[in-house]
């Protein structure tokens, strides 16, 4: 297992101690009692401070404070800070909260895939009454922590049986259990059982006992009389609150406890992530950010928070193309839009262009790039319906900055049809995808937005319309029957017609959140999945020297991913789809 160096320890403290004294700002503000617990007490107690191994702080709240401080938080939070729980980081495995800080990276192995805010973070746990009573505790203990266990199931699978396990080491636990919780996964919702799990946690907090517990652990039994008369103490560079008589709240939850020796700290093991970012300084060489919006608020939004989640994020420079409405409802839905992007922050500089009538998709897309590309030399692209990696603006800058002096690399993509980690990290491909990409001012020098079939098609071979369409299995060039035609298809044209080619993750960085109600694109799940709609990347992208040419065995790859547009039809789709195939040939 891969160990911290000082350096890095000392970096994470510092961003830890950070974060610690915004949510101690909050809850002083508004007389929110908080308690540190766990490793953080432990450090309180000996050391005043983190303790020299430990990567997390962790404080609790009783139900009442830990209810009102995430009513509390999202709003008065700082920017650089975010608020992860169940209703605002909606892929969160956990049960309880987590303030996190934008523009750094903290992945853990085990959560490496799940799509949420990857930041640093204080962990804040609620605390509820537990029963005195030993059979009742142990219940109640065992119920939470299978809905623990149902809850995380939902954004991850760690077990052997009834799944796809996604960890390396795979958790012990039998079949039965492992049923049981898959049939929960399948019949409730995400939310409730959420709900079902705070309802157990908080079944006794109407009755007199002794202690509050975090309900999912044996240790942190803590006294009512002690959350009653908090102490404060010294904890590095700040004063925090800890039970009273610490050092006997701590002796009754951990027996053994005593100060580690050096030898005995070596041996304890640490959480070293997956991924860890400490941000970056100012850099004025990133390169600006393009969104275009239109009249969906929710998708919008969303897209934002997922972009502001990127270490690079604060340093960048957003424009938002804000496109026009078509009729009355229509402008209703742009002006809740344009309401919300004059609150959007979290970026260097934020430019919102508010088109004064429907430009289109395509014309608002085409004049913005133009637009940009006017004052800067390359441009990141997204549209309202993509969220974002943690890592997504990384891999996009450093790619930029990588291929800008080979002007056969004419497309960085953040999206990938195929989950081919065994042929590293990128790849090559003469094929563009547009959720979310990049491109160089000299590049784009080269795109046509044609206006009929003959003028797209010119120049090209029947063998260069095979190569394009993936001997059919990808007939992209019938969008060019559309008045007007798509801006992404007359742009893989005119990158095929300079021989250029498209970098691509092995992985997705991006995820779609509009397939469904999309300008160019609509389907219905009841016929089926799309096997590309995968979670997307968290750890950074290392962009080795690979041979700027392609791979003919990830082109038969891509031959078969595209497909009917990467849609498997399930049994239903099927049907349906063969009765359509048979009316529409009489």
């Amino acid at each position: 297992m891969k160990e911290y160096n000082q350096e890095e320890l000392t970096l994470l403290h510092a961003e830890l101690y950070d974060i610690l004294s915004e949510v101690i700002r909050v809850c002083n503000k508004y007389n929110i009692s908080y308690f540190a617990i766990g490793g953080t007490a432990i450090g309180a107690l000996y050391d005043q401070a983190i303790l020299p191994w430990d990567d997390d702080i962790d404080i609790g709240m009783t139900r009442d404070n830990y209810n009102r401080f995430i009513e509390i938080a999202p709003k008065e939070l700082g920017s650089n800070y975010f608020l992860s729980y169940q209703n605002t980081d909606p892929h969160t495995p956990y049960y309880f909260a987590k303030v996190k800080k934008n523009n750094t990276l903290f992945v853990e192995e085990l959560f490496k895939n799940v799509p949420m805010h990857q930041g640093m973070f204080v962990d804040i746990f609620p605390f509820d009454r537990i029963p005195d009573n030993k059979i009742l505790r142990k219940i109640q203990y065992e119920t939470v922590n299978f809905l623990k266990c149902c809850l995380m199931g939902k954004e991850t699978w760690m077990w052997k049986h009834f799944g796809k396990c996604e960890i390396a080491n795979p958790t012990n636990r039998g079949v039965i259990p492992c049923l049981i919780n898959k049939i929960m996964d399948v019949v409730f919702s995400k939310q409730t059982l959420y709900n079902m799990m705070v309802g157990a946690q908080s079944f006794f907090n109407s009755w007199k006992t002794r202690y509050y517990n975090n309900v999912i652990t044996k240790t942190d039994h803590v006294l009512e009389t002690s959350i009653k008369n908090l102490q404060s103490s010294k904890f590095g560079p700040i004063s925090l609150m800890v039970p009273d008589n610490l050092e006997a709240f701590l002796k009754y939850n951990y027996p053994k406890l005593h100060r580690y020796t050096e030898e005995e700290q070596k041996t304890v093991n640490n959480h070293y992530p997956a991924a860890l970012s400490f941000g970056t300084h100012d850099n004025p060489n990133l390169s600006p950010i393009a969104l275009f919006v239109y009249n969906r608020l929710d998708n919008t939004q969303k897209t934002v928070e997922y972009l502001k989640h990127n270490t690079l994020a604060c340093n960048s420079i957003l424009y938002v193309f804000s496109d026009g409405g078509k009729d009355e409802k229509s402008w209703e839905q742009v002006q809740e839009v344009r309401n919300y992007l004059h609150t959007i922050n979290g970026f260097r500089e934020v430019h919102i262009i508010e088109r004064p009538e429907n430009f289109y998709l395509e014309r608002n897309i085409i004049e913005g790039i133009s637009y940009v590309l006017e004052k800067h030399d390359t441009i990141i692209v997204l549209e309202d319906d993509i969220c974002t990696s943690p890592v997504f603006l990384t891999y996009m800058n450093e790619a930029l900055e990588k291929y800008a002096s080979m002007p056969q690399v004419m497309h960085i993509a953040g999206f990938t049809n195929l989950s081919i980690p065994e042929k590293g990290d990128t790849y090559f491909s003469p094929h563009m995808t547009g959720w979310g990409w990049a491109t160089w001012k000299d590049r784009w020098k080269y795109f046509s937005h044609y206006t009929s079939r003959q003028e797209a098609l010119d120049g090209l071979t029947d063998e260069d319309i095979r190569h394009i369409e993936y001997n059919g299995n990808f007939p992209c060039l019938k969008s060019l029957d559309r008045k007007p035609i798509p801006w992404d298809i007359c742009w893989e044209i005119s990158i095929y017609k300079q021989k250029g080619l498209c970098l691509h993750p092995t992985h997705t960085l991006v995820k779609n959140i509009g397939i469904a109600n999309g300008t160019h694109f609509s389907t219905w799940k009841i016929f089926g999945w799309f096997e590309y709609d995968r979670p997307f990347r968290n750890t950074p992208i290392k962009l080795q020297d690979i041979p700027i040419t392609t791979d003919p065995y990830i082109e038969v790859l891509y031959k078969e991913a595209l497909k009917d547009h990467g849609m498997r039809y399930n049994v239903f789709g099927k049907l349906v789809r063969s009765v359509y195939k048979i009316l529409v040939q009489k």
